[in-house]
């Protein structure tokens, strides 16, 4: 996601004279473009991580999970948001991510502006998001009431006529999904909900057990669809139908490969544990707070390592710090509850 806001616009490399190119601007451009498709594979997550929790579990109790996820969720938005909010005033002049800035003059505005972000619901209100790229907050909250619905719904008709639903949806209801989120993203978050519930990923693994070459040979068409799959997209325009495909391919391929690698996988656990502020926090680093600084670097890979790196720190750090309010928070309440 790093990657595709940095370098996805046509024309920025050659406006800020970057270097370090492997492949011309053009293939540049394409790749950072393909790079959205981590939008898909974090719903595939949701559907995925939710449907996990939910199994053998009684039934009832998923409208309750999903209360407790929209609940962390604002507690976690609120939390970037007052940091960000903090850092952009200290910043001034340096910064267009002021209250003021973001929602306009008077403070009933900036309150609404404030709490409809917060609560994941600027976008329903007709508010400006804080950063643009929080938009997917507001997708989340979608996701997060829809995905006992959509469970209950896969459970009843099965993994095909779940997927095949899911897929054809949008289109049937006429939904425009090339501007629609939602639409252009609910057929992925579908077929998570069928993987996890149906355990596609472990079925394809003990069925390619049985010979290695079949394994080897799916993984070889798995690479080769990808790009494929990305030059379509580009011709055809048919977004939504190829990123559904493209994740479909990225995570099977993923749980063939990357995810046998002990390192690899504790590497990539440990930046999906922190993804989360790191991907609300990143845009201010380098486009609001320090664009001057980051771009000074010129080299594509330095710039890209730069915003990781700071991102990753940041996200790190509050995340300790989240954890010690908590821990202080616990504390006081046992001593209340001692002296009661």
């Amino acid at each position: 996601m790093i990657f595709y806001h940095l370098f996805s616009d046509e024309e920025f490399i050659s406006e800020y004279m970057l270097t370090g190119l492997i492949v011309s601007e053009e293939v540049t451009h394409i790749i950072a473009s393909a790079c959205h498709i981590t939008v898909c594979l974090f719903v595939f997550i949701s559907g995925y991580g939710f449907t996990k929790k939910m199994r053998n579990k009684n039934t009832k109790s998923d409208y309750k999970e999903g209360i407790q996820k929209y609940i962390r969720l604002v507690l976690d938005v609120s939390y970037i948001l007052v940091f960000c909010m903090i850092i952009s005033y200290l910043l001034g002049s340096n910064s267009n991510l002021t209250a003021e800035a973001a929602w306009g003059g008077g403070l009933i505005n900036q309150l609404f502006g404030i709490c409809s972000n917060a609560f994941g619901v600027a976008g329903m209100f007709g508010q400006d998001w804080y950063v643009s790229s929080w938009w997917y907050v507001g997708l989340a909250v979608k996701l997060i009431f829809l995905a006992p619905i959509v469970y209950r719904l896969v459970r009843t008709l099965g993994p095909y006529y779940g997927i095949a639903i899911g897929i054809l949806m949008p289109s049937a209801l006429g939904c425009n999904v090339k501007n629609d989120t939602f639409a252009r993203y609910f057929p992925v978050f579908v077929i998570g909900i069928c993987f996890a519930e149906y355990e596609m990923l472990e079925k394809i693994k003990i069925k390619l057990q049985k010979s290695k070459i079949y394994e080897v040979a799916l993984i070889f068409l798995l690479l080769l669809l990808i790009p494929v799959i990305v030059v379509v997209k580009i011709n055809i325009k048919a977004s939504y139908l190829h990123e559904t495909a493209l994740t479909v391919v990225i995570v099977i391929l993923i749980n063939l490969t990357i995810h046998k690698i002990k390192f690899v996988n504790q590497m990539f656990s440990f930046l999906g544990d922190n993804s989360a502020y790191m991907w609300l926090i990143h845009v201010c680093i380098y486009k609001h707070w320090f664009p001057n600084e980051v771009f000074v670097l010129k080299n594509i890979w330095l710039i890209f390592v730069t915003v990781v790196a700071s991102s990753l720190l940041l996200a790190v750090i509050l995340k300790y710090y989240k954890k010690y309010i908590v821990k202080k928070c616990n504390i006081l309440e046992r001593k209340r509850i001692d002296a009661a």
